[in-house]
This record gives structure tokens, C-alpha cells and sequence, in this order.
């Protein structure tokens, strides 16, 4: 399970995070709404910047809906739009920065939940993703759900692989079958439809809210 360790003022919190030697800050202002960039210090590591949060956030490679679980803990989503395989590592911590700051100051220090649907993809993407928020994720990870490849040879491939691959990671792994699975932890009411829930969710709307 991946920790920042939060100190933070009203006027101007800043989250610290350490994550297998990579540090980065981002400074949440009361601009709430504004795009926050991540003052990073060598979590680059190729030197290359990579586009910024404006442009991170329009291909939906990850989502911050505003979705609870049922334990109030908000929810970070990876939706199956088969492209998170384009994102950069410090795209990846830049744009995931940015997410963990949308939900309150106490949300956040509780900890999230985040939902991988990789329903129409490969097995692989989905450790890939796995792989990717263990090495970094700026915050307390409660539990992680897996939308497992929906396919005959890939469902059978997940069968196996998830058995060996839960023991790998330092947060909790759920891989579900199916989306009704989601429901035991999250009310329909915070899902969006495309995890059959009813939450009504506008990407272009939540992003022009910001600009």
C-alpha cells in the first residue's frame, strides 16, 4: 500500500509522497478548480516532461468521477479505453497527482478505491496498470478492483495469472467477473454507466469546470 505523508495547511496544503525513491509535491490551493501542476523533483527520470494536465486529462486515462464506495473513501477509476498503454510514467504521476487532489482534503487522507475495467483488453494491460500505481500512487490505496478481460481465452488466462499476481502487490486485489461484483462495494448511485451504475458523469463538462 502506497502512503504520502500529508501536511497540510488550509490556504495552501502541500502532499508530500514517497514512492520506491521517486518524490514529488503538489500544492492544492483553494483554487479548486484550477489546473495544479506537480513540482517534481527527479520523479522525470528521462528528463522529457510530457504533456500537462490539461492534455493528460482528455483521453480519459484515468478518472476522478466523485464517486464514494460505501465506506465514503473516493474512488479513482481506469477506464477500458485501451490507450494506457500511450501514458508516460511522469505523465502518469502528473496526471495522478492531480486526480488524488480533486476530493477533500479528509476524503483523500482516508484513502481510496480504484476500479480497473479492462473488460475488452488483455490480461496484460491489466498488470500493467497494477504495476504502474505500485510503483507510485499518491496516497492510502484501500482496495483495488480488477474488471477482468471479458474474452474465453483471456478470462481463462486471468483464472490463473490473478491466483499468482495478488501476492505481488502491497494493496488489496479484487478481481471481479463481472460488474454486479462492484455493487457488495459501491452504491449504483456512484458508479457511472459504463460500471452499470446511474451516476450521470460529463468528462467534457467536469473539464471545462476547471479551465
Amino acid at each position: 500500500m502506497s502512503k504520502g505523508d500529508v501536511m497540510s495547511e488550509r490556504d495552501n496544503a502541500s502532499v508530500s509522497v514517497a514512492a520506491r525513491g521517486a518524490c514529488c509535491r503538489v500544492r492544492r490551493s483553494m483554487q479548486c478548480f484550477g489546473f495544479q501542476e506537480a513540482e517534481c523533483d527527479g520523479c522525470g527520470g528521462d528528463g522529457d516532461e510530457g504533456r500537462n494536465v490539461s492534455e493528460l486529462l482528455l483521453p480519459q486515462y484515468a478518472l476522478a468521477t466523485g464517486g464514494l464506495a460505501r465506506d465514503h473513501r473516493p474512488l479513482i477509476t481506469f477506464p477500458d479505453n485501451n490507450n494506457f498503454h500511450i501514458i508516460t510514467p511522469s505523465e502518469y504521476r502528473r496526471l495522478l497527482l492531480y486526480l488524488t487532489s480533486v476530493p477533500s482534503l479528509l476524503e483523500a487522507d482516508m484513502g481510496f478505491h480504484i476500479i480497473i475495467d479492462r473488460r475488452k483488453d488483455r490480461w496484460n494491460s491489466v498488470k500493467t496498470v497494477l504495476l504502474r500505481i505500485s510503483e507510485f500512487f499518491p496516497g492510502i490505496i484501500h482496495a483495488v478492483y480488477v474488471l477482468r478481460p471479458a474474452s474465453f481465452l483471456q478470462k481463462a488466462l486471468s483464472e490463473v495469472s490473478s491466483k499468482l499476481f495478488k501476492e505481488e502487490f502491497r494493496f488489496r486485489v479484487l478481481v471481479c467477473s463481472s460488474v454486479e461484483e462492484l455493487y457488495e462495494h459501491f452504491d449504483r448511485s456512484q458508479l457511472t454507466p459504463d460500471l452499470g451504475g446511474e451516476l450521470q458523469y460529463s468528462h467534457a463538462e467536469w473539464i471545462q469546470q476547471r479551465i
